[in-house]
């Protein structure tokens, strides 16, 4: 089994879990989500005209798009988060499997893009940047997210979390796939070299997965006080706005 065999197993089986965790906010994942989807709509302009959503998921971003009036073309690895985004019958919308390093439409053919907590589980960055600027028309907008490599706090939890996975034995991680950090540098490099200028930065989410397995109420509450936090050494993840040139 390859990689994108088990990411899309991994997706598969919390497809249903991943969906409600937009619903409510009941533990650090769900209030991680649903604030970076708040920021997202700060910073992207809900304009008139075809947005591809890459690795859609269930649709989450989907309702905001197809009311604003945009025609929405949302792709993904897993099948099951595909089938459950096209239960709810958006307007407006399209869902199909892909993937980001092999997009299967015209050069120029979207006015804007999402790739939200998709560049993590891929290996080649910079092919899924080129095959994402192929198909962004000039002078379109692009938002991407990653977990930054150069986060301190990203080091720590990514520390504390193998020695709780030795200790504990995995009981409390979930070894089936673990997403990987990035350089910042070499993603606005990627960016850059792929056509893209980044218009704005913005740092988010104090968060310790090991916490949240020990402890996810305090967990939780942690997060929500320390949000103010911001900044590339602080922060879990951050948001590149971007505009093809």
């Amino acid at each position: 089994m390859d990689k994108t065999d088990k990411i899309a197993r991994y997706f598969n089986s919390t497809a249903c879990e991943y969906a409600a965790r937009y619903e409510a906010v009941t533990d650090v994942s769900s209030f991680i989500f649903n604030e970076r989807k708040r920021l997202i709509f700060e910073m992207f302009e809900l304009e008139r005209g075809r947005v591809l959503d890459v690795g859609c998921g269930p649709g989450v971003y989907t309702d905001r798009l197809s009311e604003a009036g945009l025609d929405v073309y949302g792709i993904d690895y897993s099948g099951e988060m595909i089938e459950i985004a096209k239960s709810k019958n958006f307007k407006n919308a399209v869902f199909s499997v892909g993937r980001a390093d092999n997009l299967k439409f015209e050069d120029n053919f979207f006015d804007s893009v999402l790739c939200v907590g998709v560049l993590e589980y891929i290996d080649d960055l910079r092919e899924a940047i080129r095959e994402i600027a192929r198909v962004t028309r000039k002078g379109g907008t692009a938002i991407f997210t990653a977990p930054i490599r150069e986060s301190l706090l990203n080091r720590l939890d990514a520390s504390l979390r193998n020695l709780l996975r030795v200790c504990a034995m995995g009981r409390f991680i979930n070894q089936s796939y673990q997403a990987r950090l990035i350089s910042g540098r070499d993603l606005v490099s990627a960016l850059e070299k792929s056509g893209f200028r980044v218009e704005e930065k913005r740092f988010h989410i104090f968060r310790l997965t090991f916490l949240n397995k020990l402890w996810p109420r305090l967990a939780l509450a942690v997060a929500k006080e320390m949000n103010f936090v911001s900044g590339p050494l602080f922060s879990a993840n951050c948001i590149f706005r971007c505009r093809k040139e």
